[in-house]
């Protein structure tokens, strides 16, 4: 498994950030989703909804 995560640093280290999280998943055994989705909400926080807004309404600050 370490060999693994040693090919995946080699393949995507000149693609992204070398602080980018790399966290190993399986989906049929269900490991780490959790923590897969925990993450991505960290570093990608949900908006806060507006009940009162527009459907099609986007707040300037979720722009990129």
């Amino acid at each position: 498994m370490l060999e693994h995560f040693r090919l995946i640093k080699a393949f995507i280290k000149e693609v992204l950030p070398k602080k980018a999280p790399i966290i190993p998943i399986s989906a049929i055994f269900n490991a780490n989703v959790d923590y897969l989705a925990q993450k991505i909400e960290e570093l990608i926080p949900t908006p806060e909804f507006d009940a009162n807004a527009d459907f099609f309404s986007i707040s300037p600050d979720h722009l990129m």
